[in-house]
């Protein structure tokens, strides 16, 4: 595959470029992103077998599936404080801002020895 296909073009194209700023979410707390993610990842598949199991033992009645009712309340409960602490986290420290630009190395019009 030739660098000027355009196959090859439009898929160089959807690559992330390196210059792409980095997500600001993962830089102010990368481990609470890692774990709010890890949770997410675990609460879906644990939720969604209890979910189905309950749905099975539905019709044993209420005294037999109250604890895949706590375990579906523990998983949303795990999720909302790790997404919570990471909110409260990232608005405890907000971005800095951009540092001023200096003029002092500003080169305007034409330099010595140079032709405008």
């Amino acid at each position: 595959m030739a660098p000027r296909d355009p196959f090859y073009l439009g898929w160089r194209g959807q690559m992330p470029s390196r210059a792409d700023p980095i997500d600001p979410e993962y830089l102010d707390t990368p481990y609470l992103t890692v774990a709010v993610n890890l949770c997410t990842a675990l609460g879906l598949f644990i939720g969604a077998w209890v979910l189905i199991y309950l749905l099975v033992d539905l019709r044993h009645g209420p005294a037999k599936y109250w604890w895949l009712v706590l375990i579906l309340v523990i998983d949303v409960a795990v999720n909302v404080v790790v997404r919570v602490a990471r909110a409260r986290r990232r608005r405890a420290f907000p971005p800095e801002p951009e540092p001023r630009r200096s003029g002092r190395r500003l080169q305007r019009g034409p330099q010595r020895g140079e032709v405008g």
